[in-house]
């Protein structure tokens, strides 16, 4: 009855009791099958992979797993093919080396303005610099424009809305730099402070545009004025001029400011004092008016003459 209903290892079990040489069988067929089967399964599918593919997916992206916590049973029952094989790991490196290789030259990310062949008027714009109290100690209210000359004359407006206003405040000394990105354009002003006046001591340019052409060099145009007292105000009010302001800074290249309002130590609230009309613009006020005043009075000069030798040619007859 045992061995028609059991199998298996009831079977072995009842021999083994009977015959004691199938013991020795059973010892020696069975006992290494198992060892060989189970510990070769573990160590050469599951161990190497959960050692070659999961575990440094989960180093790479993931926070570490605690060990204790994951039981045995879950890891023997991984087959190979659920995990995730080791080439996924090349592929990533791969991926990576694809886009560090496409990122561009540092040179491509570096602005330069581009050059215009054509005159412009240059955006007017208002730039403050304050003290470390926040108390405005320069302000310039004007529109910039570039010259360059070399073989050709070549336009650059200094773009407002790309401007880094820095500087200084100082007690007799102040400054304000204009700076585009990357430095690609500046400019500087320099203030000295008098017993009652300012003035603009110094004022550097420089630009370092896009060229021109595909195959021209990269070139720097730097200039530089210096006078003892241009722009001179006097202190709490402020410079004013319409007109254009060229100032070559060297021979290859100018600036030209207009409008113009500028002031520096002392702005009552912040805003511009009462304005010194400038020269040029004094100029283009006055002529006119001299020249319609010495025109009217040619004028009457000539009516004048006319009347008196038409009245002397009238007393030498009598009337009839």
């Amino acid at each position: 009855m045992v061995l028609r209903t059991q199998t298996g290892g009831w079977f072995l079990f009842f021999l083994a009791a009977v015959i004691p040489g199938v013991h020795l069988n059973y010892s020696t067929s069975i006992q290494p099958t198992i060892n060989s089967s189970v510990e070769l399964t573990i160590n050469s599918s599951v161990g190497p992979t959960i050692n070659s593919s999961v575990e440094p997916t989960i180093n790479s992206s993931v926070e570490p797993i605690n060990s204790s916590s994951v039981q045995p049973t879950e890891a023997v029952t991984l087959l190979p093919s659920e995990a995730m094989p080791p080439i996924v790991v090349q592929e990533n490196s791969s991926s990576i080396q694809q886009i560090s290789s496409s990122v561009l030259p540092i040179e491509a990310y570096i602005y330069h303005p581009v050059l215009q062949p054509s005159e412009s008027i240059p955006p007017i714009a208002t730039y403050t610099l304050r003290d470390r109290a926040g108390i405005p100690c320069i302000r310039a209210k004007m529109g910039v424009e570039f010259i360059i000359t070399e073989k050709k004359t070549w336009y650059l407006s200094l773009d407002p809305t790309r401007v880094k206003v820095t500087g200084y405040c100082g007690d007799y000394s102040a400054a304000l730099c204009l700076t585009l990105p990357d430095d690609s354009a500046s400019l500087l002003f320099k203030f000295c402070k008098g017993k009652n006046t300012f003035w603009v001591k110094e004022l550097t340019a420089h630009v370092t545009p896009l060229p021109v052409c595909p195959n021209c060099a990269n070139k720097s145009y730097v200039g530089l004025v210096a006078d003892d007292k241009l722009f001179c105000t006097a202190t709490g009010r402020s410079y004013m001029c319409k007109s254009e302001n060229v100032l070559k800074m060297s021979s290859e290249l100018k600036v030209k400011l207009v409008p113009l309002q500028l002031q520096a130590f002392g702005l009552p609230k912040g805003e511009f004092g009462k304005g010194v009309e400038c020269w040029a613009d004094f100029y283009k006020r006055v002529v006119p008016i001299i020249i319609g005043a010495v025109v009217v009075c040619i004028l009457l000069i000539g009516v004048i003459t006319f009347l008196v030798i038409r009245d002397r040619r009238t007393e030498g007859y009598d009337r009839l």
